[in-house]
């Protein structure tokens, strides 16, 4: 399995778990159980573990680690400014050391993903439109926090839901570009319109039933 995926999946059950022991004020074991179940599955297979344990060691992520440092000094080189969108490959010469990096995956082709959005939003747009990126991805959450807090019974899964798919998505741009991935962005949208626009609509119902 991909890194990210599985970070992220990791961040955004605990996400939709800690959410929902805030609603409850203590642990629903009824939606808990299922959860522990199947993390506890996965844990019993030695092809998982053995995936587990290497995910996240320095030798098996030392193209990332290699891509990062990259990115990171274009930004040393280009703080405000950046290189410029969709530029990291034509920069990537000048900032790749072949004879350092010998055993890289594929060392003549010109990488253009750096595999962290951050990194590379940072690199192509610098600094401040790094943190243009994270004030938009964190309003998200914010947001759909905001109308947690207040929101009625009914509403409280889908948008403990789309809170859960931010936590996930912001993870899993700390190894990929998912920000960039067509497919990937337009469902994490449609999470959070269909979150909002159920949400929106409860005080209309509540009227209506009021009325009636």
């Amino acid at each position: 399995f991909s890194r990210g995926p599985f970070l992220s999946y990791v961040v955004g059950l605990s996400v939709y778990a800690a959410l929902l022991v805030y609603r409850a004020g203590r642990i629903p074991w009824r939606y808990a159980a299922p959860l522990v179940l199947v993390v506890c599955f996965l844990f019993t297979l030695h092809r998982f573990q053995d995936r587990i344990k290497l995910a996240f060691t320095a030798e098996h992520n030392r193209d990332r680690l290699v891509m990062w440092s990259v990115g990171a000094r274009i930004t040393r080189d280009h703080p405000l400014t950046g290189i410029g969108i969709a530029q990291v490959h034509a920069y990537w010469p000048q900032y790749f050391d072949r004879q350092r990096y010998r055993d890289f995956p594929e060392p003549e082709k010109l990488w253009s993903d750096l595999h962290n959005l951050y990194i590379e939003q940072m690199a192509e747009r610098g600094i401040p439109g790094l943190l243009v990126l994270l004030a938009l991805l964190s309003s998200f959450p914010l947001h759909l926090w905001r109308r947690i807090k207040t929101c009625p019974e009914g509403d409280f899964p889908i948008l403990a839901a789309a809170t859960a798919c931010c936590g996930a998505f912001l993870a899993m741009n700390l190894t990929e570009s998912a920000f960039q991935d067509t497919e990937v962005v337009f469902t994490f949208y449609m999470i959070l319109a269909l979150a909002l626009s159920q949400a929106s609509q409860a005080p209309a119902r509540a009227a209506m039933s009021y009325e009636a």
